[in-house]
């Protein structure tokens, strides 16, 4: 394998993707070529290689391997980060070169009717129950307890400790921050929601909402109803 880009906790994508079969070959990624390594794996392309020399590379699995965080004015470099890994994902896609999905082999995943797409990442220690469906390029980190029949897009984070009660929907680019919950059956979290970490929600959202107690544009995560 391959890993196309860089982050701060390579080596545990490494010990996961090991522990599940795969060789690491390398890391292409532009930024760190001139530095021929990165974290002692080695760099063995780049980007341009990988397009020039595509029959090369035919007898190779890749995995993006940069993370995305939702885009923050005061941290540029997650707005980066978040561009970065769209691109290189357009790259696997536009060189149509063949996408790992690398699965650990300490989660629990159940074998009934259970869909996971290509280059997704499921940590150690998760949970994927019965008839969950899971879209290509998602991350899903340790102690994350998905519900049965629950849907999730493309491009989703689901940070570690995440909890989702059964029957729920995820649209594509969720990201859920650590011990966040979507407790609520048959929910719908949509495009693009931030959950905070620690939230728990309890309501579907609209597409690019941030649910969060910090600001003063806040929406209320439950309407009690009080009968009478």
């Amino acid at each position: 394998m391959i890993l196309l880009g860089t982050n701060s906790n390579i080596h545990w994508l490494v010990d996961v993707a090991v522990r599940a079969g795969y060789d690491i070959a390398g890391i292409i990624d532009d930024d760190y070529h001139d530095q021929k390594q990165f974290q002692d794996i080695p760099i063995v392309a780049t980007q341009d290689d990988l397009i020039t020399n595509r029959q090369h590379y035919n007898g190779y699995q890749f995995f993006c391997a940069t993370n995305w965080q939702p885009d923050d004015v005061l941290i540029p470099v997650q707005s980066r980060n978040r561009q970065k890994r769209f691109e290189l994902i357009n790259l696997l896609e536009s060189q149509q070169l063949n996408v790992a999905t690398i699965i650990s082999p300490s989660a629990e995943v159940s074998t009934y009717q259970v869909s996971i797409g290509r280059g997704t990442f499921v940590d150690s220690f998760c949970v994927v129950s019965p008839m969950d469906k899971i879209g290509n390029y998602t991350n899903i980190y340790s102690h994350a307890n998905i519900g049965e029949n629950t849907v999730i897009g493309d491009h989703c984070v689901l940070q570690r400790h995440v909890q989702l009660a059964g029957s729920v929907t995820l649209g594509d680019r969720v990201y859920m921050g650590f011990y966040s919950l979507a407790n609520r059956h048959y929910m719908h979290i949509a495009d693009d929601t931030f959950v905070h970490p620690s939230m728990t929600v309890m309501r579907d959202t609209v597409p690019g909402e941030t649910i969060s107690l910090a600001g003063r544009d806040l929406r209320k995560i439950y309407n009690r109803v009080v009968e009478q």
